[in-house]
């Protein structure tokens, strides 16, 4: 499995550096050229982790708010027979 994982990652660095060779722009290229040099490709992918982590972490407290939530709630049994009552 670690393989696999080894193999997916350079075959997406390897797809990223041609689109940023073709003059394609992602996030990582973005973070790059708005950190005026001082950012770096790794420097970059660290950030991004860090973003999808924190809004990951923003995702799990929405879904699991209860008061005012506006994500839908699969009803329990005992829920659903006390409505039916």
């Amino acid at each position: 499995m670690k393989n696999e994982e080894n193999v997916d990652e350079i075959n997406e660095n390897q797809r990223e550096s041609q689109e940023y060779e073709q003059g394609k722009l992602n996030v990582l290229a973005l973070h790059m050229i708005h950190g005026n040099g001082a950012v770096t490709y790794e420097d970059a992918i660290d950030k991004m982790k860090d973003v999808i982590e924190e809004n990951r972490k923003e995702l799990l407290r929405l879904v699991l708010q209860e008061k005012g939530s506006l994500v839908a709630r699969k009803h329990t049994w005992s829920d659903m027979v006390g409505f039916c009552s």
